[in-house]
């Protein structure tokens, strides 16, 4: 089974086969993104998003349950990096509070360092391309002068 409805008990559901089926599957999915209903949660915190929804496939590789919801962090400096998709309903609830406790750890890490941090971390970068470009420069000028003494020979 690749598809999967998600029944009022919050139950997970499997498709049936066939072209029909398919086709009542991806009506019933569409409407679900139309209305919301496959978000299963979704908290702000500090301009970041945590977000758990019933994702309708199955993203299982290879054998087991089929693996149907999913939760992102979403925003700041950790956007997109958090991802963890889970079986059943229940799983994604907890996973969600689970994503919640990391995307607070996270502000409350950012928020204390603040601007200087952030700062600090771009000049850093800033610094080290400067670097890096002086040093393609010396490069290409040597290897100019280089080919120019070659061909002045």
């Amino acid at each position: 089974m690749i598809y999967f409805y998600l029944d009022k008990d919050n139950n997970v559901i499997p498709c049936e086969e066939g072209m029909e089926a398919f086709l009542e599957w991806s009506t019933w999915f569409d409407n679900t993104y139309m209305d919301g209903s496959h978000w299963i949660a979704s908290t702000k915190i500090k301009g970041i998003l945590v977000s758990t929804i019933f994702l309708g496939m199955n993203h299982q590789w290879g054998e087991g349950p089929p693996v149907v919801f999913e939760t992102m962090i979403l925003g700041g400096w950790i956007d997109q990096e958090y991802q963890e998709r889970y079986c059943t309903y229940d799983e994604a609830k907890e996973g969600h509070a689970a994503a919640i406790k990391v995307a607070l750890k996270y502000t409350a890490w950012h928020y204390r360092l603040g601007a200087p941090f952030k700062k600090l971390w771009n000049n850093r970068h800033y610094k080290m391309r400067k670097i890096k470009d002086r040093w393609k420069t010396k490069a290409i000028k040597s290897k100019l002068l280089e080919n120019l003494k070659a061909l002045l020979k």
